[in-house]
């Protein structure tokens, strides 16, 4: 009889109730109980979680066809801005994987989580408004916001403190594509409905997934691909990612620090080559990177 994965599943009620939570901020209504909450909040949890599910799912599919023993995903609950830092499997060899294996069950996930996101960002997209973004950037401090809510139980206020709809996001090659073509206007002007927020937030992820290093599906992939020559891409990555959080987003600095702590470590594995269109695969995965990457992805709006 199978152990029930009761840390996954608490893990999972957590987050839906944290992503609702930040899903509720955005919508600037009051919520005074779990009814309001969730009434306010699954238009992006909903979407949101989809996405994540989506992703791990194809991690967790792909290294069972392939009999390895990966574990049920682990979410991950976060603060209110987006209410989760994404989700996880454990991977259990049980055995020596091979190359093919290794690469399969790396890319598996952020290939079907970019496909969820894609989908969820057009369809958000055609919901979404073009506003003019002056007179939009009034904001307030979490002290403002708690005292408005004490006052009226609104919960508008905190919308604008903690970012909301008042959130600059990075437009990458493939969001000004998409928003701009589905919503006929610039994606800069753009206030993207929750979907499209979700989808947004789901490429964002992608692309962090998809960095070249330690544990992370590109480190899967990328080792996989070029072997005991991957040692020297966290060298590489490191600096790149402090020049970018000196340039512009200070994110990056947790990811340096990430990096360097996650290092090179992977599981020995065969070492018979990969077949010519899982290399072609790679370097779709590549430009992908390309496409989703923005080196400014969040500022605030003040």
């Amino acid at each position: 009889m199978k152990r029930i994965p009761w840390t996954n599943i608490g893990l999972f009620l957590l987050t839906v109730l944290t992503t609702h939570y930040a899903g509720a901020v955005m919508s600037g209504k009051a919520f005074e109980t779990f009814g309001e909450l969730f009434a306010n909040g699954w238009t992006f949890a909903v979407p949101l979680l989809l996405a994540l599910g989506t992703h791990e799912m194809g991690h967790f599919v792909v290294a069972r066809r392939h009999g390895l023993n990966p574990s049920w995903p682990y979410f991950i609950p976060g603060p209110p801005i987006v209410g989760t830092f994404g989700a996880v499997i454990q991977m259990r060899f049980p055995r020596r994987p091979t190359r093919a294996e290794l690469f399969d069950v790396g890319i598996a996930g952020p290939l079907a989580g970019f496909v969820v996101s894609v989908a969820l960002l057009a369809l958000g997209a055609r919901w979404s408004e073009a506003l003019p973004l002056a007179g939009r950037l009034e904001t307030y401090s979490l002290w403002d916001a708690s005292v408005y809510w004490w006052q009226t139980g609104s919960a508008e206020w905190f919308a604008r403190a903690l970012g909301g709809p008042y959130l600059i996001l990075g437009d990458s090659l493939l969001v000004q594509g998409v928003v701009g073509l589905v919503a006929d206007a610039p994606a800069a002007s753009v206030d993207l409905h929750p979907v499209a927020f979700a989808g947004w937030v789901g490429l964002f992820l992608t692309v962090l997934n998809l960095m070249p290093v330690g544990q992370l599906d590109g480190g899967h992939v990328a080792y996989a691909l070029l072997g005991a020559r991957f040692r020297a891409l966290p060298k590489l990555v490191i600096p790149l990612l402090l020049v970018l959080g000196f340039l512009g987003w200070p994110g990056w600095f947790v990811w340096a620090g990430l990096v360097g702590w996650l290092g090179v470590r992977h599981p020995p594995m065969d070492p018979e080559p990969l077949g010519p269109w899982r290399r072609a695969l790679a370097w779709c995965c590549v430009v992908l990177f390309i496409l989703i990457f923005t080196p400014v992805p969040i500022q605030p709006a003040w």
